[in-house]
């Protein structure tokens, strides 16, 4: 089974390296320097080549005060991203996990979000 992790620089992105690789599955991780969430061609390019079976979404824009003031950036890392990482994984069929803080996404909600 293979595993393609974004963010794989971050604190949660490393963790989930570590964990899938302890468990012997083929790990594909990506940083923002290897991979730009908001490149839509880049990622269509690295699903074909890679044909995951699942793509886990770590990548953020962490920087809470920050992201206050720099929407834009916010937004693209944050919204565009995962959106193109989505679009391309439904494309694909490959399943698709995408990873928040309870800062977005509080955890109240019963069902899933759409």
């Amino acid at each position: 089974m293979k595993i393609v992790i974004t963010g794989a620089g971050g604190q949660l992105g490393k963790e989930l390296i570590q964990l899938f690789k302890e468990e012997n599955y083929v790990v594909f991780p990506f940083t923002k320097q290897q991979l730009d969430i908001t490149n839509r061609t880049q990622i269509k390019e690295m699903i074909e080549k890679i044909q995951p079976d699942y793509l886990i979404n770590t990548a953020a824009f962490t920087q809470v005060d920050l992201c206050e003031t720099d929407i834009d950036q916010a937004f693209l890392i944050n919204g565009i991203g995962p959106y193109y990482l989505a679009c391309e994984a439904k494309e694909k069929k490959v399943k698709f996990f995408h990873i928040s803080t309870d800062y977005v996404f509080d955890g109240e909600k019963i069902e899933p979000y759409i």
